[in-house]
Order: C-alpha cells, then structure tokens, then sequence
C-alpha cells in the first residue's frame, strides 16, 4: 500500500513503511535546497492527533487537506457499492442527482445525538 506520483522525469513510490522507490535512483539521492520545506515525519496519524490535542501544536495533516485527500477514495467507494457512474459536484461536496448515492456520504445518528449541534 502506497502513493505514486508520476511526473514527467519519472515516477515516486511511497508506502507507509517509509520505503521509497523510484524509476530513476537518483531521485532518491536528492537532497532538500535552501528554500526547500522539509515535510513533518510521521508513522502514526492517530498518535500525532492525540499528541496535537494535548499540545494544541498543528497536526501532520491539516483538517482541510487531510478531508480531500480521503475524499476520493471515498467517492470511489460509493461509486462501487452503488454500482453507478457518478458525477459529482465539488463545490456542494454532493453527488449530483443521486440521492441514492448522496445517503452514503454521510451516517444516521443516534438518539439522541442530532446535527448541528
């Protein structure tokens, strides 16, 4: 399990277990420049969370940025289970006209829990 990225010099596996792979090696010998920002390390969303919670420090993964990255995935989920093609409006973050498809995006909640707040 993993991310790549392709670009126009190659491509750029990563997986969780912090192995990296790319189709040219010396990619991975690269170094960060002056003005480059080196990315916060992390093995365990969950544990940064809760370590943020207690420190009010900002996570590894921004609330907006961490909900766009699943969301794909996620509509591609609700995509198989319904078994359609879908359209979707990223605007709205709703699918557009399928309300079938649109109950999946979100779960009922328990009495006596209501939203909002």
């Amino acid at each position: 399990m993993g991310t790549v990225w392709y670009g126009s010099d190659g491509w750029l596996h990563v997986n969780r277990g912090g192995k990296i792979e790319a189709s040219n090696k010396n990619i991975l010998k690269e170094k960060l420049g002056r003005d480059d920002t080196p990315l916060y390390k992390s093995t365990d969303h969950s544990r940064n969370f809760i370590d943020c919670v207690i420190s009010r420090k900002e996570t590894v993964t921004p609330v907006d940025i961490g909900h766009h990255s699943i969301s794909a995935g996620l509509l591609g989920e609700i995509a198989i289970i319904t078994g359609q093609k879908l359209e979707w409006d990223p605007d709205k973050e709703v699918f557009i006209n399928n309300d079938q498809a649109n109950r999946l995006l979100k779960r009922p909640y328990r009495a006596p829990w209501k939203f909002p707040v």
